[in-house]
């Protein structure tokens, strides 16, 4: 079974909120893909030199961004007051529905 085919038949499977997922991810790959195709001058005549580190260096890249700048302390405050009783335990008939 090819790549194509075992991606196929693993899609037919998957629930329709995953395979919205992967659609996503495909498309961001494909568009970085064709980026770095228009980048390139010249196409490497070394087939060891493969394009693989270009296409998952954008994990890195939104590693680094997410990293730049922590979120902001305290977005929320006076959005909410938490209750007095927050630290005390649940009543019993709630910790049941948890058992």
């Amino acid at each position: 079974m090819s790549d194509r085919e075992q991606l196929i038949h693993e899609l037919d499977q998957t629930p329709d909120i995953l395979v919205r997922e992967v659609l996503n991810f495909l498309l961001f790959i494909k568009s970085r893909t064709n980026q770095a195709d228009t980048q390139e001058t010249s196409p490497s005549p070394n087939p060891e030199h493969s394009n693989l580190p270009n296409y998952l260096s954008f994990i890195d890249q939104l590693n680094s961004e997410q990293q730049k700048a922590p979120r902001p302390y305290a977005l929320c405050a006076g959005e909410f007051v938490v209750p007095k009783n927050f630290n005390e335990p649940l009543p019993e008939d709630i910790l049941r529905d948890f058992e």
